[in-house]
């Protein structure tokens, strides 16, 4: 089973985690392209909830997120080595999407 990242119990709660040096499974990056896809629409309609359906068509620009892209920063991370981060900083367990998603 490849992870990616060991993140310490901390991490959830607001602790320092450190930064992946691998690209995690297929099996994780399915579940966080599956995440980044239904949280950007959950929030979209959170934001602007007047524009209802079509809240989501709304793309921010220029907010400085940039910085967190390899465009910018030639320092940052690659999106498939921040998955096993992301996911486990919003609670979820890479143990079970690993064994939910190894079929795929």
């Amino acid at each position: 089973m490849k992870l990616g990242l060991a993140l310490p119990a901390t991490a959830a709660v607001g602790g320092s985690v450190a930064v992946a040096d691998e690209p995690a499974s297929r099996a994780v990056l399915l579940a966080y392209n599956e995440f980044l896809f239904v949280e950007r629409s959950y929030l979209a309609r959170e934001m602007f909830p007047e524009l209802g359906d079509e809240a989501e068509r709304f793309l921010p620009c220029s907010t400085g997120a940039e910085q967190a892209f390899r465009c910018c920063n030639p320092f940052a991370s690659t999106p498939s080595v921040r998955a096993v981060q992301m996911l486990c900083t919003a609670g979820l367990s890479i143990e079970k999407l690993e064994a939910r998603n190894a079929h795929r």
